[in-house]
């Protein structure tokens, strides 16, 4: 009844005055006096209100948190099943960040010492030098490629911790 009027939803205590208002879709009777609920049963008779008695409220509060055990249940392994494809996924691109990294370094050498021969070659090493300025332009551009997915990853660690708030609040 206090969840209910905190909610905005009108309660009685006086069954008569419910019925009086208005006949709503359901009257709860939590009193489990006989008398009142025979009385309640025959001003409700031929309408659509439906009366719930006390062993049927209970009832339903039963079903409700049975139901709702399962569904946060549920709830808690699809997340975490999400949880644990975003760490492997994390995982992965990091290792290939980490590789392409690797490449890059070993590229940016490359490009390095082809601008130094091509130096050494004078004019005859024109060619080879523009080679290695666009060389050592497409490692800074790579670069930049993995200092993205970088940021895609902060994003799924970010997602991760959220997913891992989610969990606790359905504990």
């Amino acid at each position: 009844v206090l969840a209910a009027r905190q909610a905005g939803i009108r309660t009685y205590a006086d069954a008569e005055e419910a019925i009086r208002s208005g006949l709503p879709d359901f009257i709860f009777d939590t009193t489990g006096d006989e008398g009142l609920d025979a009385k309640i049963r025959q001003v409700l008779r031929g309408t659509e209100t439906r009366l719930i008695t006390p062993a049927t409220s209970r009832m339903m509060v039963r079903v409700l948190e049975e139901n709702s055990t399962r569904v946060r249940e549920d709830v808690s392994q699809v997340v975490g099943t999400i949880k644990h494809e975003l760490a492997d996924s994390l995982e992965g691109s990091r290792n290939l960040v980490s590789r392409i990294s690797s490449i890059m370094s070993s590229m940016q050498m490359l490009a390095l010492n082809a601008s130094i021969e091509a130096a050494k070659a004078g004019v005859h090493g024109r060619g080879f030098a523009v080679v290695a300025d666009h060389m050592g332009k497409s490692v800074e551009t790579v670069r930049k490629l993995t200092q993205e997915i970088d940021g895609v990853n902060a994003n799924i660690i970010q997602v991760s911790e959220q997913i891992d708030m989610v969990l606790e609040k359905l504990k």
